[in-house]
């Protein structure tokens, strides 16, 4: 959902995402294999809608998930509709990136099928999504733990249920 929300973000703020007329969804390595049980497909989808991870609940999710099934379009935030599809995602799960073998390829056509923008995206754990060519940056960090030690016991981990 971050990628996709980022995405998104990236087609506004340099005024493309009015000229968008369909949106590709390229899922590779084991986002892929495992993207339909982990709930991927649909975070991608809500993501490109315009939901943030951190801001949206369970019902919004139900409700505007339901939304883009029916109309087989995302909003990329902007308010006009695009054609995105989960039955449009192409699923590349023998493909393993150079980064990481979590990663997404978003790509936006306008007109005529021309490419108006393309970020690959890896999902690199905990919550933390990077852009091809933003390596040292992630998205959105959850927390900064800096060199705070962490108290362990000295002894075998102990877990309260």
């Amino acid at each position: 959902m971050k990628a996709a929300a980022a995405f998104a973000k990236h087609l506004r703020r340099a005024g493309a995402a009015a000229g968008v007329e369909s949106v590709r969804v390229e899922i590779f390595g084991s986002l892929a294999a495992t993207g339909h049980g982990h709930g991927t497909f649909t975070a991608v989808l809500l993501g490109l809608d315009g939901a943030q991870s951190a801001r949206v609940d369970s019902g919004e999710i139900e409700r505007r998930l339901a939304d883009i099934t029916a109309s087989g379009t995302v909003s990329l935030g902007a308010g006009r509709r695009t054609p995105c599809r989960i039955e449009d995602f192409v699923l590349r799960p023998s493909t393993v990136g150079p980064r990481h073998p979590n990663a997404l390829t978003i790509t936006a056509y306008g007109h005529a099928g021309v490419v108006v923008r393309s970020d690959t995206y890896y999902s690199i754990g905990g919550g933390f999504v990077v852009r091809d060519g933003d390596e040292e940056r992630p998205l959105r960090h959850a927390i900064d733990v800096g060199s705070t030690p962490v108290p362990h016991g000295g002894g075998a981990a102990r877990c309260a249920s």
